[in-house]
């Protein structure tokens, strides 16, 4: 099982940093299940660490994602902050036409019986 799962499911950067072969990746993932890593590749394997460059080269693009969100974020929030502008003038319009259509009343109940 672990001689079908290296070479198919960890990522192409921690692969090359384990040492494990690529023609059997390659093999592995375009479907030949005879083509399963050496008892010996996975034991080289387990000796080696994935120390903090093989980090470094996983989160490299990382940077760029989060500056770029940071501003989608912002866009995000400027359009909502307009969003509630728009709803809160929607509030006010509301409260001046309904006490305008109640000042008729207001005016004939104060100008008495004709």
């Amino acid at each position: 099982m672990a001689g079908w799962m290296l070479p198919t499911q960890i990522s192409d950067t921690a692969c090359k940093r384990l040492k494990l072969p690529h023609d059997k990746r390659k093999a592995c993932r375009e479907g030949d299940k005879e083509a399963l890593l050496a008892h010996e590749d996975m034991l080289d394997a387990l000796e080696t660490d994935l120390d903090q460059g093989h980090v470094d080269e996983i989160f490299a693009n990382s940077e760029g994602e989060f500056e770029a969100a940071d501003k989608r974020f912002g866009e995000g929030r400027d359009a909502n902050h307009k969003g509630d502008e728009c709803s809160l003038a929607g509030v006010i319009l509301t409260v001046v036409l309904f006490f305008a259509g109640l000042s008729p009343v207001f005016k004939a109940r104060c100008a008495g019986p004709s």
